[in-house]
């Protein structure tokens, strides 16, 4: 059986422009290499076991601060982003309860989530990091005083 390798090395070009969503998305890539580094791991390997329960319960954490951020800023795209997210998160979940049961490696979920987290972080969410950035910007302009002023009326 031919092995596929993947990049799992972070790269400037996955920056979506947002600090704190670059530096979740950076710690969840990490992730994703770390189970990919054990790719060949059964549901017996302990480390195989902790990466997937991390990686998914860390899914829900950032997709929530994502969702959140963007609620801040309206983001017109927020329901199609929380759509995204749900059928990832489902997917995810029986993918890991498919390898609890089947006895599988992790290499199938490992490809499936470096596969996917590419895509939705190079498309969705550099479009959703423009959107806020632009605001931000556009805020940046405004005296704070000004700013501070006109959010008491």
């Amino acid at each position: 059986m031919q092995v596929k390798e993947i990049d799992c090395a972070w790269h400037l070009k996955y920056e979506v422009g947002l600090e704190e969503i670059d530096a979740q998305h950076q710690y969840l890539f990490g992730l994703i290499g770390e189970l990919h580094s054990h790719a060949d791991a059964s549901v017996t390997d302990k480390t195989a076991r902790d990466l997937l329960r991390e990686i998914d319960r860390y899914c829900y954490y950032h997709f929530n601060s994502e969702e959140v951020l963007m609620e801040i800023y309206r983001y017109p795209a927020l329901e199609q982003q929380k759509h995204e997210h749900f059928k990832l998160l489902q997917v995810l979940d029986k993918r890991i309860c498919d390898f609890r049961q089947q006895g599988t490696t992790v290499r199938p979920i490992s490809e499936f989530l470096h596969k996917w987290f590419l895509s939705h972080v190079l498309s969705e969410d550099c479009q959703m990091a423009k959107f806020i950035i632009e605001i931000r910007a556009a805020r940046s302009g405004i005296p704070k005083a000004t700013r501070f002023q006109s959010n008491q009326r």
